[in-house]
């Protein structure tokens, strides 16, 4: 028994005199992985299977494909056919399934960026996923195994990035990056070489605002939010320098004072509710390498109003029969509020649902109010007076005897 597929017998794929010959002479015990067991023994390939009407590929591909005797001839199987025949009933026929060639895998775009006094990072990409290896030296070598030192990175990725460290300031490197796919095939691209840089690296740290409110009780004078960061290189600060802040579609600069810091306004509107991160930039100049940095700001909503609100009775000139009732209630930064005003004697009733303007001033506060704004409410927190001023009417408790009044000027959040 030479070359065979040995797999799924009911009894064990050998038995009687017949031991087992998995591995021996050419045979395997795994599934052949048909198109359909019982009906269609094409197999499956990555390649291409005849499907009766034309060529189709699988997601899977049958051990069988290109396992038959060496020996036998195979001429007669479509390209490609890995000079060798099929195990099954279709080898060495114009229906055998094609052998699978992948892509070969290739190195493009290899770089060598964020260069600084001791450190880089190795780039490049690959057209199918594979390993990422690094060989650098301080000479030029032969081969990816010559060099002294090696770096490796994330497997299994085309897009390869690879952080060479401990690197010598102001001196020239040399380099080979390496891949290999799950196919083992591995691929070296050729040699390049980069010099660290001599320049000092500063460091950045955000300083400004971390909460603002669209209200403007936060952030700075106004609703502005104060975008701030520091630049030093070590212990001293960078002065005269020029940053970026980036938050969101927005950009601004500032430039570095005494103390390393600059600083950039932008209006809590303009940033919108929410956290935000706030990036910062030192392009790098003569003497300095880039720098970055980051921090974050969150806009919050300030729902917190100043209401004014009240109600009593008080009997004008002492008289009882001459009762005002009233009560009120009104937001300083909404057109929203109520009043409900009753004088007894002059049957004089007032009930209005619209406000035009509420001024606060310490204790005391002035609400326009009414559709065509014609009423005026004046009142004291600190003294509970109530004074309504209408068309041809007024009513006021300062000469009045009052009875359970209660003016309230408070910060609240409105209803």
């Amino acid at each position: 028994m030479t070359y065979c597929d040995a797999f799924g017998n009911a009894g064990g794929n050998y038995g009687g005199d017949l031991s087992d010959q998995t591995g021996s002479n050419g045979n395997i015990s795994e599934d052949p992985l048909f198109a359909s067991a019982g009906s269609d023994y094409h197999l499956k390939s990555l390649g291409g299977r005849w499907n009766g009407s034309g060529w189709v590929t699988d997601t899977v591909h049958s051990p069988c494909i290109d396992a038959g005797d060496p020996a036998s001839p195979f001429t007669n199987e479509p390209a490609p056919n890995g000079n060798r025949i099929n195990m099954g009933a279709y080898g060495n026929t114009e229906q055998a399934s094609k052998t699978w060639v992948p892509v070969a895998l290739e190195i493009s775009h290899l770089e060598v960026t964020h260069i600084t006094r001791t450190g880089a990072v190795v780039n490049w990409t690959t057209n199918l996923a594979a390993s990422s290896e690094v060989g650098f030296d301080t000479s030029s070598k032969g081969s990816y195994e010559d060099y002294t030192w090696h770096a490796s990175g994330p497997g299994g990725t085309c897009h390869h990035a690879v952080l060479l460290a401990g690197l010598t300031e102001n001196t020239t490197y040399y380099l080979r990056a390496r891949s290999t796919d799950k196919y083992a095939r591995t691929v070296t691209s050729d040699e390049i070489n980069f010099t660290t840089s001599d320049l000092l690296q500063p460091s950045i740290a955000y300083t400004g605002d971390t909460t603002a409110s669209l209200g403007g009780g936060g952030g700075g004078a106004g609703g502005a939010v104060r975008l701030a960061a520091t630049l030093h290189c070590g212990e001293t600060a960078l002065v005269g320098k020029t940053l970026s802040f980036v938050c969101e579609d927005w950009v601004g600069t500032g430039v570095t004072d005494g103390t390393g810091e600059a600083e950039a306004l932008v209006s809590a509107e303009r940033l919108a509710q929410g956290t935000h991160t706030v990036l910062v930039r030192f392009a790098g100049d003569a003497e300095y390498l880039p720098a970055s940095g980051r921090g974050e700001v969150t806009i919050e909503v300030d729902v917190t109003h100043t209401i004014v609100r009240g109600h009593g009775l008080f009997y004008k000139e002492g008289n009882r029969t001459e009762r005002c009732l009233f009560s009120f209630r009104f937001n300083d930064d909404l057109e929203a509020g109520w009043l409900k005003f009753f004088d007894v004697r002059a049957q004089m009733s007032v009930e209005v649902g619209t406000v035009k303007q509420v001024t606060v001033t310490g204790t005391q506060a002035t609400i326009v109010c009414g559709d065509s704004d014609e009423y005026t409410i004046e009142v004291d927190a600190a003294t509970d007076y109530f004074k309504l001023t209408g068309p041809g009417y007024q009513a006021d408790s300062g000469h009045s005897t009052r009875d359970r009044c209660e003016i309230v000027i408070e910060e609240l959040t409105p209803e």
